[in-house]
């Protein structure tokens, strides 16, 4: 049986209790969002989703602590959530091309081949 979409997100609002909306994430933001996922330690992909509801981004998290670190990074960011990503002018400082992060830890017994 498939899921529709409408079942996902359903089922994302309930793993994921801790939400922030965002308007305008599109475009050269997604880049600065993916940034503050890794600043953040929020890697981990069982930790959060994200999905769109009405045109609008949705970061869904299981615990209120990281929802509540993404919430003030969006706040300190520098972006403003409310225009539209090329009808901001001024932009926050360029994100690094290389991230120093060297990828989620291998569960124990991991062996690569």
């Amino acid at each position: 049986m498939t899921r529709t979409y409408r079942r996902i997100v359903d089922q994302y609002r309930r793993d994921y209790p801790h939400q922030i909306r965002l308007e305008h994430a599109g475009g050269w933001r997604a880049r600065y969002i993916t940034h503050a996922f890794r600043q953040l330690g929020l890697v981990a992909v069982r930790d959060r989703a994200e999905w769109f509801e009405s045109g609008v981004l949705v970061f869904g998290f299981r615990s209120r602590e990281h929802s509540n670190a993404f919430y003030a990074w969006t706040l300190a960011s520098c972006i403003d959530w409310q225009v539209p990503p090329n009808e901001q002018d001024q932009r926050p400082a360029p994100v690094p091309e290389h991230f120093d992060w060297q990828g989620p830890t291998p569960h124990r017994g991991f062996k690569p081949r």
